[in-house]
């Protein structure tokens, strides 16, 4: 008998005890669901989380002054022109000129800088929404909504391994000097300007939140590689600091090259900082907290796992029980297709071949109930679909034979003679 007439076989009985199938077939795939669903989630998570401590966010160590726990202004630089320090600190409250007895300006923030290795690299950043809108010459007007201003120094473009395709990146003196000048994300270049040359033109960008002020000027001085930056997609103008900001950051941010030992590189960040702002800073970082959620994560699939490992071999007992009982009521069957000549392999690869197929219809709906869990918990992946059907198919095949393969000996050691008296 061919592979093809036992599958058939098998199917026949299946619509002749649909109930006990369907119910073989739902347990079967309720369980290896969740099996694969944990499974996959946790193998997606441990891919996912180097990607994520190898990126800025996490690479990077916050320099937080303590008067933003109570909800004082209490800035740790000042940034542009100097003649205006006065009248920006005058709007501040007075503790905020007892902490400017150890503020600093770029050039200290360069000094900053000097006093670390050099897989540090220190920088001040602000991010506003906004839009861009710009006036070419034989062209209509362009405008861009809901884009990405980065009020950044000029240190950050070392740090992310940002570079130009066009042009060159502002420098110290772009920010000490308060030049309007802007670099434009790959993206926002080809939308704003399509085929023509960016560079000199002028850009005009305005901050969402500032609905009373006017469009700032800008020269297009750069435009970065494809692909770089932060945003998806990457609508981002890069500005030197002294542009939209006060010129006052309550935080300074130090990035760690990749492949640096960020542990030492904390304790570095943190020793050279009380010696600029002694107790008035605090450090933050969100690697911690990230492999912290890591070893959770982990700890939580395995418990989840062993559980439903262990409902699904108390299910696989349960089906093995009903199984035995499906056989028993075709033992008379049975017993006449021995004595008409059947074979006992023949037999025990009916039950199995039976077996397998409950088994696998089991494994194709389960891998499609995980593939629905990890949607909902907006995990799902393209990556992930060989490994959950690999894992379905093997769980199946591995239930299927666990109770399959004993009610199919059972058949084959039993005497026609004896079967056919049965009633």
């Amino acid at each position: 008998m061919l592979i093809f007439d036992l599958l058939g076989w098998s199917l026949r009985h299946f619509k002749r005890q649909f109930l006990e199938s369907f119910l073989i077939v739902t347990v079967i795939a309720l369980g290896i669901g969740l099996l694969v669903a944990v499974l996959s989630a946790g193998w997606y998570l441990d891919l996912q989380y180097p990607l994520l401590q190898n990126s800025p966010e996490y690479r990077t160590v916050r320099i937080i002054s303590s008067g933003v726990d109570r909800g004082e202004e209490r800035p740790l630089m000042l940034i542009g022109d100097e003649t205006k320090w006065e009248t920006i600190i005058s709007y501040h409250r007075e503790q905020t000129q007892n902490v400017f007895g150890k503020g600093i300006n770029l050039s200290k923030l360069e000094a900053f800088q000097n006093n670390l290795p050099s897989f540090l690299h220190v920088f001040a950043q602000e991010y506003y929404r906004g839009s861009v809108s710009c006036f070419s010459s034989g062209t209509k007007a362009q405008f861009l909504d809901d884009i990405t201003i980065a009020s950044v120094t000029s240190s950050l473009f070392a740090f992310q391994g940002l570079d130009v395709k066009k042009g060159i990146l502002f420098l110290q003196e772009d920010m000490e000097n308060d030049n309007k000048v802007v670099v434009l994300s790959d993206t926002m270049a080809i939308t704003l300007f399509g085929d023509t040359d960016p560079l000199g033109a002028i850009v005009w960008l305005n901050i969402t939140a500032w609905s009373d002020a006017s469009p700032i000027p800008y020269t297009v001085i750069g435009v970065l590689e494809a692909d770089q930056g932060a945003t998806k997609p990457n609508l981002t103008a890069y500005v030197p600091s002294t542009g939209f900001s006060s010129g006052l950051f309550s935080e300074i941010s130090v990035g760690v090259d990749i492949g640096s030992n960020f542990s030492e590189a904390v304790q570095i960040i943190e020793g050279e900082s009380r010696l600029f702002w002694g107790d008035h800073v605090f450090i933050e970082e969100n690697l911690s907290e990230l492999q912290e959620r890591q070893e959770n994560s982990r700890f939580l699939t395995l418990f989840i796992g062993i559980f439903a490992s262990i409902g699904l071999v108390v299910a696989a007992i349960n089906i093995l029980n009903l199984m035995i009982i499906r056989v028993m009521n075709r033992i008379r069957f049975m017993g006449l297709s021995m004595a008409l000549g059947a074979s006992k392999s023949l037999v025990f690869g009916q039950f199995v071949v039976e077996a397998l197929t409950l088994g696998m219809l089991g494994a194709g709906f389960g891998t499609v109930i995980s593939v629905g869990f990890l949607a909902l918990l907006d995990l799902a992946d393209v990556s992930l679909f060989a490994l959950q059907i690999t894992i379905g198919i093997s769980i199946g095949i591995g239930l299927s034979l666990l109770f399959g393969v004993y009610p199919a000996y059972l058949t084959c050691k039993i005497d026609p003679a004896d079967a056919l008296r049965l009633n």
